[in-house]
């Protein structure tokens, strides 16, 4: 039990890094991107590609990767997202859309580039396993547990001590007023998507050595982190990597004791059952208006 409670969490840390660009973009620009699963797919394959084929170290492999997938994501915001963003509501159902047709796109370009074959990036801290009580965790599931708690506490100080969280909260709270205090939205939303794209491209480098890198890896990994992202509220960062770690376990879970076929759909349930009960999700607040 305790085996797979943690594996699952394992697995849940990809998701909380693929939620936290959901939220980062969603509180900055209330648009996110549905190609968000084939940046981390990007950061798989490119990461593969530069580390395996070319032999290029680490140390480079990863900030490349990383500029790819911020330079790709900010690509995708200002030919998907930002010409129908602009007409508010209406425009919602062209982003939509829009990325949802650049994810499949995507998808293609990886298939002619990469092939359809998965392939296996090898860990650089070996296939071995570690044992904590009564649990044995790869070397790279720790790496991947160990960078979520980074993300947390470093995303956490962002937020709270920085000039750019200063601006990051100023926006979602209210654009036009952001605007009028010096802080452009549009500068701050494209660093929103860039480090969203950056977030996803490292998931995919994080999760690559634990499965298989493939062109197709990245769509059911949107659909659970979209999933997380909703739960925790949209708007909620910190939210996003507690419900990524939870909803990871409770997908692991299911799918030992009943199959993992079902594992999506009771996801998906577990989704509408707390959206029920808590519309603005876990860690959303209800939004007051005064009239």
């Amino acid at each position: 039990m305790a085996q797979v409670i943690v594996s699952g969490i394992v697995l849940g840390g990809i998701y909380a890094f693929i939620a936290l660009g959901f939220a980062m973009t969603w509180r900055t620009t209330r648009t996110l991107s549905f190609a968000q699963g084939e940046l981390v797919t990007l950061g798989a394959l490119l990461g593969l590609s530069l580390n395996q084929d070319m032999g290029l170290p680490l140390w480079l492999v990863i900030p490349v990767t990383l500029l790819a997938g911020a330079l790709l994501a900010v690509v995708i915001q200002k030919l998907a997202i930002a010409p129908f963003a602009i007409s508010g509501e209406k425009g919602v159902l062209g982003w939509v859309l829009g990325t949802v047709a650049v994810s499949i796109l995507l998808r293609n370009i990886y298939e002619l580039i990469w092939g359809l074959e998965p392939r296996r990036w090898r860990s650089p801290f070996g296939d071995g396993y570690i044992g904590i009580g009564p649990v044995n965790l790869q070397p790279q599931q720790l790496a991947i547990l160990t960078a979520v708690a980074i993300l947390a506490l470093v995303s956490g100080w962002i937020l709270t001590r920085t000039m750019w969280g200063k601006a990051f909260n100023a926006v979602a709270q209210n654009p036009d007023a952001a605007a009028l205090s010096g802080i452009s939205p549009n500068a701050v939303s494209t660093v929103a998507f860039a480090i969203s794209g950056a977030l996803a491209a490292f998931a995919g480098i994080l999760l690559a050595p634990v499965t298989l890198a493939s062109a197709h890896m990245g769509f059911g990994l949107v659909v659970s982190a979209f999933a997380v992202a909703v739960l925790a509220g949209l708007m909620s960062m910190r939210g996003a990597l507690a419900v990524g770690l939870v909803f990871g376990a409770f997908e692991a879970l299911v799918a030992r004791f009943l199959g993992s076929e079902l594992r999506e759909i009771a996801g998906l349930l577990l989704l509408v059952a707390i959206l029920m009960i808590r519309p603005n999700g876990i860690f959303g607040r209800a939004k007051v208006v005064k009239v």
